[in-house]
């Protein structure tokens, strides 16, 4: 009965694993896993666990990277907790900071978001101007009340969207401490 437990959750783990991740082409920069040395363009996401800014982004990124006029752009992910040398490299003094290298040289950084809604069109704007690439005109889109509540944060003072944030907030932070604990004892 364990073991089929066992099963059971590895099944599910490695499915949700696919399903969040089949969709991306981000590569993951770690200690065991440097940045590449390349001649494409790079934009490198500077992150943490536990920022919820940088988990609000994440999505738009993504989608960002599966567009095909950006198939020439290697997107990589740095988790600041993990790879300090390289946060410290580049001189990371926030998170999401997006560093836009061009031939190992760094051309422009962003520290923070100014707004959710349009950090995808912003990102892409980016991109265009500091890889010279031209791109196709994002979609306008008028931000209606459906809009703003299908996001992850609280836009209007509605309490079930600000105490379901908030404890989407809670639940990241406790599984990084979690994280962090399991990590002592390995």
């Amino acid at each position: 009965m364990y073991a089929r437990s066992i099963t059971h959750v590895t099944i599910c783990a490695a499915t949700l694993l696919l399903v969040t991740h089949a969709h991306a082409k981000i590569v993951e920069i770690t200690t065991t896993n440097p940045l590449p040395t390349t001649t494409q363009p790079v934009v490198i996401k500077f992150a943490a666990d536990w920022c919820s800014a940088c988990h609000h982004i994440d999505a738009p990124f993504a989608q960002i990277s599966d567009e095909p006029e950006f198939q020439h752009i290697i997107f990589a992910h740095v988790d600041i907790d993990h790879n300090k040398e390289l946060a410290k490299k580049y001189k990371i003094i926030g998170v999401p900071t997006l560093i836009y290298l061009q031939d190992g040289i760094q051309k422009d950084q962003s520290v923070g978001i100014k707004d959710v809604h349009s950090f995808k069109n912003n990102l892409r704007e980016s991109i265009c101007t500091n890889f010279n690439v031209t791109c196709k005109q994002a979609p306008v889109h008028t931000i209606t009340k459906e809009f703003a509540s299908s996001q992850n944060t609280p836009h209007d003072h509605d309490a079930t969207n600000i105490l379901q944030w908030l404890w989407n907030s809670i639940m990241r932070i406790f599984n990084y401490c979690m994280n962090m604990i399991k990590r002592l004892f390995v």
